[in-house]
């Protein structure tokens, strides 16, 4: 689970490959611009995505929190009939946004 709106990305190779895009270079100690560049170019739904999350302010805690499921479960009854279904964890605790951290995802 995630506190997040949204995952980022759409498939686990592209997760890895934008663990691979942030290594830091030990030069700048930062991530190569470039390559976050052609990252971005070859996912644009992470721009959309980045978007959304952005919009959403982070809470102050756990407590307070929304997390949402990453992984769809097939449900069968006894009569073979299947639902999926995700989950979320809502809550009992009032929102409260971060005091301190903005409303961004980082570089990627």
């Amino acid at each position: 689970m995630i506190n997040l709106p949204v995952f980022p990305l759409k498939t686990p190779q592209a997760f890895y490959d934008q663990l691979f895009t942030m290594r830091l270079d030990p030069t700048t100690g930062r991530p190569d611009p470039a390559r976050l560049k052609a990252f971005l170019a070859a996912h644009p739904d992470l721009v959309v995505a980045r978007s959304i999350i952005g919009a959403h302010p982070f809470s102050s805690g756990f407590a307070n929190s929304t997390f949402n499921g990453l992984n769809a479960f097939r449900f069968v009854n006894d009569a073979g009939d299947s639902t999926f279904v995700r989950w979320s964890m809502v809550p009992v605790d009032a929102f409260q946004p971060s005091p301190s951290l903005p409303n961004a995802t980082g570089p990627v």
